[in-house]
C-alpha cells in the first residue's frame, strides 16, 4: 500500500517466498499459526486479520538514509509514522521511502507485503531493524511471509528471541512520540 492505494502485485514469485519464510520458521522450529485471505491493501484490512489471528497488528514501513542505510520500521498497525520525528531521535539523518525495487532486491517482497520475516533474504544484514517499543509489551504479532495474501502469528518472545538470532538480525527500539 503506498499512500492508501492498493498496488499491483509485482512480478515475483510470492509463493516461492512465501514457502522460503514458512521452512525458515519450521527449520528454527519456530511456532506459529497461518491466515490465507484474499490480498489485502489497507492497514485497516491488516487490523481485522489481527483481529481474526488474536494477535497485534503491525505496520512495516522500509526506508532509507541518504547513506545508503536501510531501516525497517515496526509500528503499531494504527499508528501514523512520523519519519521526521523518528529520524531526530535516532540519528538517522533524512528518511526516504525504500524503492519497490530496493523492498525486492533486500526482502523478496513488494510494498504492501514488507515485513520482518523477510530479513531472512537480507544475508548482508543491509536493513537495521526498529521496533517500537510498544510491540514488545505484545504476546502475538502478525506477519506476512512477502505476500499480502498471508498471515503468521508468531510470539513475540519467539520473534525476537529466537528468530532474530537465526535470521542473523538484532533490533533496536525506539518510541513514536505522543500523537497529537
Amino acid at each position: 500500500m503506498t499512500n492508501g492505494q492498493p498496488q499491483e502485485t509485482p512480478d515475483m514469485d510470492t509463493k516461492e517466498n512465501r514457502q522460503a519464510v514458512i521452512g525458515f520458521l519450521e527449520q528454527a522450529g519456530i511456532p506459529f499459526e497461518r491466515l490465507d485471505y484474499e490480498p489485502i491493501h489497507t492497514a485497516q484490512e491488516g487490523l481485522e486479520v489481527a483481529r481474526r489471528l488474536g494477535s497485534f497488528c503491525c505496520k512495516n514501513l522500509l526506508f532509507k538514509n541518504r547513506k545508503g542505510k536501510f531501516f525497517l520500521f515496526m509500528i503499531p498497525g494504527g499508528r501514523r509514522f512520523p519519519s521526521g520525528a523518528v529520524a531526530r531521535a535516532l540519528g538517522t539523518g533524512h528518511l526516504s521511502f525504500a524503492s519497490p525495487e530496493e523492498i525486492g532486491e533486500l526482502l523478496h517482497a513488494f510494498p504492501g507485503s514488507v515485513g520482518p520475516l523477510g530479513l531472512i533474504f537480507d544475508r548482508d544484514s543491509r536493513v537495521q531493524l526498529a521496533l517500537e517499543e510498544s510491540i514488545l509489551r505484545e504476546p502475538f504479532i502478525d506477519c506476512h511471509p512477502c505476500d499480502n495474501g498471508c498471515s503468521l502469528k508468531i510470539a513475540v518472545a519467539d520473534f525476537t528471541g529466537r528468530f532474530l538470532p537465526a535470521a542473523g538480525h538484532g533490533f533496536i527500539t525506539f518510541r513514536l512520540p505522543e500523537e497529537a
